[in-house]
């Protein structure tokens, strides 16, 4: 579709009325918006009206309904249905991930259905903005629209749920804030130059790495988008998480038992994107850890639910080189039926058990040895080599033998625990345990271990006083390991005793 108009059209209750053109790269919503503005209708209503038959339709900000109506018209100039929906929303970055048969229904409720049976057949959830696909603007953009055409508009690459950088001027894209959507879910059609200072959210400054990872996300969402329905990818749900588990345990985070280890895979994770949970609609990666995993474990696992696109390009940066790779093992796994599927997971997984008994019977390292250095459990270490038939030696009764006394004696001189397990070689996890048991020799070791760390602080903050005679205080704070912010919050009697001068400096 050209910018240069698409003739006069006759509109119910207009007459003849030249609808402004539908830019190539602008969304269904943007254009509607447009075409509000140049008709001079008092109400958003009257225009959803004229353009859908529909009082509702044309207030969709991400995936537009009443597409029949629309096309029926305005004598489809501006394509059919399914090609509104793909090249002119979001919907085809959502579309590869709902599979066949929720695709097929989603795509006919974007043509005839209402705006609230979509959300609710995806399955996604909105967050108080109410869309799983919040308006995005570029401001270098929008003041660019605006010199030039008098008015800004929405564009489809910034809309795409993977996309948080303006590919053209490399900046972080602007985020409409609740209180602007609920504008828009108030009967008013808006476009970027539309929004007030205070109705986007605030930027945060990020680092060339984070900078590189959006880049990255960005990059495998265009991959992946579907711009028509004959492009259309759909990924079956299934099929999707056995590609990503198989995966995963090609790269070292499955256990010999099967089961997927998701502490140091979300470790891993975590470490490749630091930074990346500072940016709007990314806070989601904060909670990936521990056993469960976050929205790791929601994908790999046979979660009930459905997952926003966002975190399946997050996964997919992670764990596959590129998109070609992804759908090569896509395909592969696809094509397995579900019992030869089961037999090839089992097989890739026995590999890591392989390697577990390498660690323990050839190099002779000790179980707790070798699971660190797999990333595994020691208790799924034990499990594994007991199934695969290995001996393997464990380590000798700390309680009642010298090594307790050894034990209670450090605790009692308020050592740190890692320093206790590395020279008497017992387990973190038994010292926890061995003082919760024992409420006397907790509170010691308590009252000890402060102590040293206190006198630790005042020797240190006492030195840089004298490294650095005449500083003020204010600069003694910004040295490196200076100590005086932990002495303020837990032994400001001391220094207020001590130091007096210190005050007035």
């Amino acid at each position: 579709m050209d910018e240069h108009g698409v003739g006069f059209l006759e509109l119910p209750g207009l007459g003849g009325l030249s609808l402004p053109p539908l830019r190539s790269d602008e969304t269904l919503y943007s254009w509607v918006a447009r075409y509000h503005v140049l008709s001079s209708n008092a109400c958003s209503r009257t225009t959803s009206r004229q353009l859908f038959g529909n009082p509702h339709a044309a207030l969709r900000t991400d995936f537009p309904v009443q597409l029949d109506a629309l096309v029926e018209r305005t004598a489809g100039a501006f394509g059919g249905a399914a090609h509104i929906a793909h090249e002119h929303s979001a919907f085809g970055a959502f579309a590869p991930f709902l599979g066949v048969d929720l695709f097929g229904k989603v795509s006919q409720a974007m043509r005839a259905g209402d705006s609230f049976a979509i959300g609710r057949m995806m399955g996604l959830t909105t967050s108080r903005i109410g869309t799983p696909a919040p308006l995005k603007s570029c401001a270098a953009c929008a003041d660019e629209d605006v010199r030039s055409h008098y008015v800004a508009h929405w564009r489809v690459e910034q809309q795409l749920p993977g996309a948080r950088v303006c590919p053209k001027h490399r900046v972080l894209l602007r985020v409409a804030t609740e209180s602007a959507h609920s504008r828009a879910r108030r009967q008013q059609l808006i476009l970027p130059h539309m929004l007030n200072a205070d109705e986007w959210g605030e930027l945060p400054r990020v680092c060339t790495s984070v900078m590189d990872a959006l880049q990255r996300i960005e990059f495998w969402g265009r991959a992946l988008r579907a711009k028509s329905e004959q492009e259309v990818r759909l990924f079956e749900t299934e099929d999707l998480r056995d590609t990503y588990v198989r995966q995963a345990a090609r790269e070292g985070w499955s256990g010999g038992d099967g089961r997927l280890m998701f502490r140091p895979m979300c470790h891993q994770l975590r470490s490749r994107f630091a930074g990346l949970e500072a940016v709007p609609g990314f806070e989601f990666i904060a909670a990936a850890h521990g056993v469960t995993g976050g929205f790791v474990g929601s994908l790999l696992r046979q979660y009930p639910g459905r997952q926003h696109p966002v975190k399946h390009l997050l996964l997919l940066a992670f764990l596959f080189e590129s998109p070609e790779a992804f759908l090569a093992a896509y395909d592969e796994t696809a094509t397995l039926a579900a019992a030869e599927r089961r037999t090839l997971l089992t097989e890739e997984r026995a590999g890591l058990t392989q390697q577990l008994k390498t660690l323990v019977q050839e190099q002779g390292l000790s179980v707790c040895r070798a699971a660190d250095e797999l990333g595994m459990t020691v208790t799924l270490a034990t499990k594994c080599l007991q199934r695969a038939g290995v001996a393997y030696g464990t380590r000798p009764r700390v309680v009642g033998t010298d090594r307790e006394k050894q034990v209670e004696l450090m605790l009692r001189r308020g050592d740190d625990p890692p320093l206790i397990a590395s020279s008497l070689r017992v387990r973190r996890s038994f010292i926890k345990d061995y003082l919760a048991a024992r409420p006397e020799l907790r509170e010691i070791w308590q009252n000890r271990h402060f102590e040293r760390k206190r006198d630790a602080y005042r020797l240190r903050f006492l030195t840089t006083l004298a490294e650095n005679p005449g500083v003020p205080i204010k600069k003694i704070r910004r040295l490196p390991s200076n100590g005086f912010q932990w002495l303020y919050n837990n032994d400001r009697a001391w220094l207020v005793e001590n130091l007096p001068g210190l005050w007035h400096r």
